[in-house]
C-alpha cells in the first residue's frame, strides 16, 4: 500500500537509457508508479526498454504529461530532488528524515511525489517551488552530481526500509541444524588424539590449556551437522582444487589422488587465531589434518604471501619440522615454489631472491 501511493517524476529526461535504469532501479525495491514530463525522445523509446533489464512493469504503465504542473495535480505532496542551494524558504530533509515525513503522510493516504530534474541542469526554480519540501542527498561536496537512476536508487532504497528491515544478519545453512555437543566433544577427542600422536600438545602441564583454547576456537565458528563435524573443520580451514595435469606430474607422487591447499596467511591472520598461543594452537591443528591426509593419500600445500608476521621463530621451525615428515610442502602465493627444506632435523626457509 505504501509504495502505491507514491510516484516519482522525471522532468524532461533526456536520455532513454536515463529512463530505463531508473525504471530498473525503482523495481529493485518495488516501486512501479513512474510518471514522465515531456521527455526529449519520442516514447515508448527502445532505449528505455533495453536499460529497464526486464522492468516491463515500470516502462509499461509509465504516465507522461506535458508539464509539471498536470502531473502534480492529483498528489497531496511533492519533494523535490535537488544539490543547489535555492533562494526560497522552504523545509530541507535528508534521507531519513525525508523517509520519516513519507510514513506520515502515507499513514494519511496521501499520496506523494519525488520530482527529478534534468540530467543537465536539475529542476527549476519554478518547479522547486511547485513542491513542498526539498530532499538533499549528502554526497560529496566537490562532486556531487548523481545520473537519474543513482539519485533514484538512493531515496526508494531508504523508502524500503519503511517497510524491510536492512538489520538482518544470518548465516542461511539448508536443511542444517546447530551441531550436537556430543558430536562436536568426539571431534575434540579425536583432535586431540590426532595432536598427542604428532606430539605438539607439550608440554604436558599446558595440555589442558591449549585443549581448552582449541574447543573455544570452534565453538566460535558455529558448526553444523550439515556434515561430519571433521569434514566441516576441513572446510573451515582447507580449501580443495585441482591442479592441472603438468603441474601434477611435476610436482607431486604419482599415487596422489589429490591436492588440498591451506591459506595459512588468511586463516592465522583470522578472527579465530587473534593471539600467538591460537596461532600456535591451529599450527597443531594443521598437523594433525596432515597426518590423517598422509593417511588418506591426499597431499596437501601450505600457502604462504609472507613468513615473518605469522608466528614466532621457532616454533614455526619445530611446525615445518614436522610437516616435513608427511611429505607436504609450503608455497609462496604468487610463486608455486617450495620455501622449506629439512636437514639433519632443521628446517631451512630457500632464499627465493
Amino acid at each position: 500500500m505504501l509504495k502505491n501511493n507514491i510516484s516519482i517524476i522525471l522532468v524532461e529526461p533526456q536520455l532513454g537509457e536515463n529512463i530505463g535504469t531508473t525504471a530498473r532501479a525503482m523495481l529493485n525495491f518495488g516501486f512501479e508508479n513512474l510518471i514522465l514530463i515531456n521527455p526529449r525522445d519520442d516514447w515508448p523509446n527502445e532505449y528505455a526498454i533495453k536499460a529497464a533489464a526486464g522492468a516491463n512493469k515500470v516502462i509499461d504503465n509509465t504516465i507522461i504529461y506535458n508539464s509539471l504542473e498536470e502531473s502534480l495535480e492529483d498528489f497531496s505532496y511533492a519533494f523535490a530532488t535537488t544539490i543547489r542551494p535555492r533562494d526560497m524558504v522552504k523545509p530541507v530533509f535528508g534521507l531519513e528524515e525525508m523517509s520519516k515525513k513519507v510514513s506520515q503522510k502515507i499513514e494519511k493516504n496521501n499520496k506523494i511525489a519525488l520530482v527529478f530534474g534534468r540530467e543537465k541542469s536539475g529542476l527549476t526554480n519554478h518547479q522547486v517551488s511547485l513542491t513542498d519540501s526539498i530532499i538533499e542527498i549528502p554526497t560529496n561536496k566537490s562532486f556531487s552530481s548523481l545520473n537519474l537512476a543513482q539519485a533514484v536508487i538512493l531515496i526508494v532504497s531508504e523508502l524500503n526500509r519503511l517497510e524491510v528491515s536492512y538489520s538482518k544478519k544470518e548465516l542461511p545453512i539448508p536443511d542444517s541444524f546447530p551441531a550436537k555437543k556430543g558430536d562436536l566433544i568426539s571431534f575434540f577427542n579425536h583432535l586431540e588424539r590426532a595432536l598427542d600422536e604428532s606430539g605438539f600438545l607439550k608440554p604436558l602441564e599446558k595440555k589442558p590449556t591449549m585443549m581448552m583454547n582449541i574447543r573455544n576456537m570452534f565453538n566460535r565458528a558455529d558448526l553444523t551437522d550439515q556434515k561430519e563435524c571433521i569434514t566441516e573443520i576441513e572446510k573451515i580451514f582447507f580449501s580443495n582444487r585441482s591442479l592441472d595435469a603438468s603441474i601434477k606430474r611435476n610436482t607431486f607422487s604419482p599415487n596422489t589422488d589429490k591436492v588440498t591447499f591451506f591459506n595459512c596467511t588468511k586463516n592465522l591472520n583470522s578472527e579465530l587465531c587473534s593471539t600467538g598461543e591460537q596461532k600456535s594452537i591451529l599450527l597443531s591443528i594443521i598437523l594433525a589434518f596432515g597426518w590423517m591426509y598422509k593417511q588418506r593419500n591426499i597431499q596437501f600445500i601450505l600457502l604462504f604471501d609472507e613468513i615473518s608476521s605469522h608466528i614466532d621463530e621457532k616454533n614455526m621451525e619445530n611446525f615445518f619440522i614436522e610437516v616435513a615428515k608427511f611429505e607436504t610442502q609450503a608455497w609462496y602465493t604468487g610463486t608455486k615454489k617450495n620455501i622449506f627444506q629439512v636437514i639433519d632435523n632443521k628446517a631451512f626457509f630457500i632464499d627465493l631472491a
